[in-house]
């Protein structure tokens, strides 16, 4: 059966609603071009959004958005998938867009990737308590995207060639990151670099979770039943054929 037309309504409005969120979610993009905000490679985009810092509201303001965005544009979607069946990853997403709002509702206190002050002050649990939940809410965004992202190339084996292949390798990236982005924050370098990986990542994945048709449509699907010509009776002979309207 073809999709009906509340579908497509839905449909549209999901990818809508996704593709507004892909360019506020990475408004990372637009900081190396404004001077004196990301004043060394060696940073993390946090840092920009930390109180009291020139523009930051803006790009608090940007991840409450994007967040919002993408978590109506999962629920008008829905969370089946091609198939009919429920997406395992699809509650993982969502909580990933929960995070990533919260993340923008509570910001660092100070650029802790910037400043050994603020760094200090922070592992002796000195500064204010939205500070701290900026942080477990940015641990807890990649961790449901990452889960995510592993239950979907799980999910996706038995799909299309190309779209398990683009799992598979999206999975691989993500992988091979994590240590890069372990080795910046642990060693304070390149944390700039390394860190738009992930936010690349996760809006390929969550534009994929999005476009992927929610069930299969008429032309996919395969008969159950083979159409009966007119000169056909739908019963059949003990003997195995057609019984014949004439008969």
């Amino acid at each position: 059966m073809a999709a009906q037309p509340v579908d497509r309504v839905r449909r549209v409005l999901s990818l809508l609603l996704g593709a507004l969120g892909v360019p506020i979610y990475n408004w990372w993009i637009t900081v190396p071009f404004i001077p004196g905000l990301l004043r060394s490679p060696n940073g993390f985009f946090s840092d920009v959004e930390a109180s009291g810092l020139r523009d930051s509201r803006y790009f608090q303001h940007a991840d409450i958005l994007s967040g919002i965005l993408w978590f109506f544009a999962l629920i008008v979607r829905g969370r089946h998938g091609r198939d009919g069946t429920p997406r395992e990853e699809w509650p993982w997403y969502l909580a990933f867009t929960c995070f990533a709002t919260l993340g923008g509702v509570f910001v660092y206190a100070c650029p802790e990737g910037a400043s050994a002050v603020c760094r200090n002050l922070e592992w002796h649990f000195k500064l204010p308590l939205h500070h701290y939940v900026h942080a477990i809410a940015g641990v807890a965004e990649f961790a449901t995207a990452s889960v995510a992202l592993v239950i979907a190339t799980r999910r996706s084996a038995k799909a299309a060639a190309r779209t398990a292949r683009t799992y598979r390798a999206l999975l691989i990236v993500l992988l091979v990151s994590y240590p890069l982005l372990g080795v910046a924050y642990l060693t304070d370098r390149l944390g700039a670099i390394v860190e738009p990986i992930f936010f690349l990542l996760f809006t390929v994945v969550i534009s994929l979770e999005l476009i992927e048709p929610r069930m299969a449509t008429a032309e996919t699907r395969p008969n159950a039943v083979d159409a009966v010509s007119p000169g056909q009776a739908l019963s059949r002979r003990g003997d195995g054929a057609p019984l014949r309207a004439e008969e």
